[in-house]
């Protein structure tokens, strides 16, 4: 996966233990790592025409989020989503204009690049006591207790070069 996905080994170590530490997936040793069905995953057939579960990747417009989208859309297209990709462009008002737009258009989760992790954490909140999922990369949400993707830099730098 890090060959496929430009990423550092130690980055998706650090990725499976984090989904595994908040339950979306467990692993068996020596087998694999599975979804753990902790979160009810939205049907991709719907009674509707046109009706598709999909996921939003909410960003700063940012260099390296190319590689990213490529890796979050190739997994959530095995898992029966579309992605939809939102820029922020590093504005906290059009975060938050953005996640209320796509939570009402029926987002079935959210991974976000916060802009400011404190500034709209009534949002989050409220959308965590609605047991909406979301996930933060590479910020903790301020105060939040909420599923996040980071890399331990010091730690990949160290094990890289020393």
């Amino acid at each position: 996966m890090a060959k496929q996905y430009d990423v550092s080994r130690i980055t998706i170590t650090r990725a499976y233990k984090e989904l595994a530490d908040n339950r979306f997936v467990y692993r068996v040793k020596g087998h694999g790592t599975y979804v753990s069905g902790r979160h009810k995953r939205l049907s991709t057939t719907s009674s509707k025409p046109n009706q598709y579960s999909f996921i939003s990747v909410v960003l700063q417009n940012n260099s390296y989020m190319n590689n990213l989208l490529k890796g979050i859309e190739q997994i959530m297209s095995q898992e029966g989503y579309l992605v939809t990709f939102h820029n922020s462009m590093g504005s906290n008002t059009n975060e938050r204009k953005i996640i209320n737009d796509i939570v009402k258009k029926g987002s079935s989760g959210i991974i976000l690049y916060p802009n400011d992790t404190a500034m709209n954490t009534n949002l989050y909140s409220k959308l965590i006591n609605e047991n909406f999922p979301i996930v933060s990369i590479d910020r903790t949400l301020a105060n939040l207790r909420t599923p996040h993707v980071s890399v331990d830099n010091y730690k990949s730098f160290y094990i890289t070069y020393i």
